[in-house]
């Protein structure tokens, strides 16, 4: 693995001798101090919606004005809305607003009410988004929405739940787009309007990075501004390995990943780079080959490819990959975590992280596992062997998961969040919460520690809530 993103699988022997000490360390009589960070100024509230979706967030903070207002944002982030509701109390979600857009991208709207009013505990806000194109069409994206539930107060912010998702198809003119939103309080009877734009361009193939900081940097913290160019220039920069010693098939799970779910997220990419295949260099080619094959892509044309290409692509096509959502496996389990690391490098959502997490489940084997190295036994029946490396992989999750929570506040808000609404396993809880929560009580009242907040447009905080 190249040195600026570490490796689970590079974990596996350190974790091997570590198991037994930290075993020790997360003893709940006299538990760690818990992941630190600085408190978000926001207090917050949640609340199910009324008639538009079963999820809604509410976000407070410092009141700046006293009129009903709307605002409305373009972006490339998930719209399941995972690194929005699954964090905790005090958290801040992060959203990524962008302005340029490419002719064939996916791209989704989100909006957000203020200062709607409060009768009985409840607000009841109606609202609409409209698109307004180059030549000044006007048409209706959602036509008027009834949103309502209940609400503390007037200063939270209301993040609406109708997040739309859309296509910039071929029929698309070049030229500038307008979304706008327009919400009527219900109750106070204001009414307020908010508006954006995105400029919707023909793709134009960007200079890759150079420097393997630069690239690492960029994987890094894709998911807080997600881009196509960006993840063009990673993909193309000479610095990007996709080779790892010591890995089965040597290869760079973390990265294979990241580039799964990244393209998933710009599939228009993938025809673009396909499209003009001929174009690039050999190394590039044999890039392209192997991103269509780990994405489940249509072949390469065979009459493009030169006899080495050609046989290439018929050994990467027929070459197994780890899923990292079926069964842990006993030999490939630390590439599965790799691949759910990169994932969330891609997306910044809650599921990747989750399923790393159910590897806490393994709490007897992990006990096992440190038992055999304590007594220095090697596991010779095959169900011991795969209780014992079920065990160390319990303890590579633990490990890798608060190593990443320093390193990342998001993946310390999921791991909180998972904390407090069981989706952490009941047997792995006890060792894995003091880390997180102070005084490692197992209680509902227990309180979260308070991570950091993430910048992005708008500076608001939330609590949030999945069903």
């Amino acid at each position: 693995m190249n040195k600026a993103i570490p490796s689970v699988l590079s974990l596996l022997a350190l974790t091997i001798i570590l198991v037994i000490a930290l075993k020790s360390s997360i003893d709940t009589q006299d538990p760690l101090p818990p992941i630190k960070s600085e408190p978000a100024a926001q207090h917050n509230q949640a609340s199910k919606s009324g008639n538009s979706s079963e999820k809604s967030v509410q976000i407070s903070e410092i009141p700046q004005t006293s009129k009903l207002g709307a605002r409305i944002y373009t972006s490339l982030q998930n719209p399941n809305m995972q690194w929005w509701f699954n964090l905790p109390p005090n958290s801040t979600p992060h959203i990524a607003p962008i302005k340029k857009l490419f002719i064939g991208q996916t791209f989704s709207i989100f909006s957000f009410i203020d200062k709607a009013q409060v009768k009985d505990g409840k607000f009841s806000v109606t609202y609409s988004i409209d698109v307004v194109t180059p030549d000044n069409a006007r048409e209706t994206l959602l036509k008027p929405t009834l949103f309502e539930g209940d609400k503390k107060s007037r200063d939270i912010i209301l993040a609406c739940p109708d997040v739309i998702t859309a296509s910039a198809t071929k029929d698309y003119k070049e030229g500038r787009y307008f979304f706008e939103i327009s919400a009527k309080d219900n109750i106070s009877g204001e009414e307020a309007k908010g508006s954006t734009y995105a400029d919707f361009v023909k793709w134009s193939p960007p200079n890759p990075f150079v420097g393997e900081k630069l690239v690492y940097d960029y994987i890094r913290g894709f998911y807080l501004q997600p881009s196509a160019e960006h993840l063009y220039s990673i993909f193309f920069s000479k610095d990007l390995n996709l080779e790892q010693k010591g890995a089965p098939n040597s290869l760079n799970y973390t990265l294979i990943g990241f580039l799964k779910a990244a393209f998933k997220n710009c599939n228009f990419l993938m025809d673009e780079i396909r499209k003009n295949f001929k174009n690039y260099d050999n190394l590039e080619r044999s890039k392209i080959i192997f991103l269509m094959a780990i994405c489940n892509a249509d072949a390469i044309d065979e009459t493009l490819l030169t006899e080495k290409e050609r046989d290439y692509q018929k050994r990467i096509r027929e070459a197994s990959f780890p899923d990292p959502y079926k069964s842990w496996d006993r030999v490939l389990g630390a590439a599965q975590m790799d691949m759910l690391f990169g994932e969330f490098m891609a997306d910044g959502t809650y599921t990747p992280i989750h399923r790393v997490m159910d590897l806490l489940s393994y709490a007897s084997e992990a006990e096992f596992a440190e038992k055999a190295i304590a007594e220095k036994k090697k596991p010779e029946a095959a169900a011991d062997r795969e209780k014992f490396m079920l065990g160390i992989l319990n303890r590579t999750a633990i490990y890798s998961l608060l190593r990443r929570a320093h390193q990342d506040p998001l993946i310390a808000d999921y791991c909180i969040w998972a904390i407090m609404n069981n989706g952490v396993p009941a047997n792995g809880l006890s060792e894995f919460k003091p880390f997180f929560i102070k005084g490692a009580e197992t209680s509902s009242n227990a309180q979260p520690t308070k991570s950091s907040t993430k910048a992005g447009e708008p500076a608001n905080g939330g609590n949030p809530q999945s069903k």
